[in-house]
Order: C-alpha cells, then structure tokens, then sequence
C-alpha cells in the first residue's frame, strides 16, 4: 500500500499491546502513532501541531489510568476544536458489555462522542487485522 500523510493515533498503556497493533500497521500506509495514556497524549499534540492538522483516526483501549478510552474520546473536542470531528474506534480486551455500557453512557453525555464513534473491536486473536481493516473503511468513509 502507499505511504499517505493519515495519522493514525492508537492509546494503550499496555507496552505489548502497542507493539503488536504497531507491528499490525506495518505495511498498511497509515502513519500510526502510539501514547501510553491520556497525559502522553496530550504531551505528543502539545509538542507537534502538525499531527492535530493531520490525525484522521484514534484507537482508544477502553481501561486505563486516569481516565478511560470513552473518557478522553468524550473530551477530545472540549480540549482541542481541531480535533471535534475526528473519527474513533474503541479496541479493548475488557468484558464485552463493561465497554458496551460506558460507551452507551457517553453517547447520552457527549454529543460529539456520539458523532465520532465507529465501533468497538474486542481484543482477541486475528483482532489486530480486524482493526486495520475497519481503519481503512473509516477512512474511506470520512474522505468522500
């Protein structure tokens, strides 16, 4: 596939899984770029505003420390205006209806939340190509 200037943003604070999704995309033309939470996350768009003009996609885990996958992805457009309308997946290995409740929590709380969100995609094996797939059909999506 040919490299294009797509940022992906994947969030984890698991270091093996940041690998393994980072080894995923290898090959499959998206610039992935990972944090290990909320606080890197924000560190990495303070510290290179070219990436908030240029991320198209964020992967959040659901658990985390501080605040959870839904949690950032309900602020994102409170903190950066940019970033209101860019699209998310959640990619947790977490018990399937835990996330599926806080994710229909933060619909009924947040507007864009609501607007942003592309699906959950549960952890387990083969689920990394599952994610690569559903980023390409997001992106798809969002450039017509």
């Amino acid at each position: 596939m040919k490299e294009n200037n797509d940022v992906v943003i994947y969030v984890d604070d698991s270091p093996s899984a940041r690998e393994v999704v980072k080894e995923g995309f290898e090959g499959s033309g998206y610039l992935l770029r990972t944090a290990t939470g909320v606080l890197d996350l924000e560190n990495r768009l303070l510290s290179d505003p070219d990436t908030v003009k240029k991320v198209r996609l964020f992967i959040f885990d659901f658990e985390m420390p501080y605040l959870t996958g839904t949690q950032i992805a309900s602020a994102m457009d409170k903190v950066y205006k940019e970033l209101q309308d860019v699209p998310f997946v959640i990619f947790s290995g977490r018990p399937k209806d835990d996330v599926h409740k806080a994710i229909e929590d933060a619909k009924k709380r947040s507007e864009s939340f609501a607007r942003n969100y592309r699906g959950f995609i549960e952890k387990k094996k083969d689920s990394v190509a599952e994610l690569v797939a559903r980023t390409g059909e997001i992106l798809n999506e969002s450039s017509r």
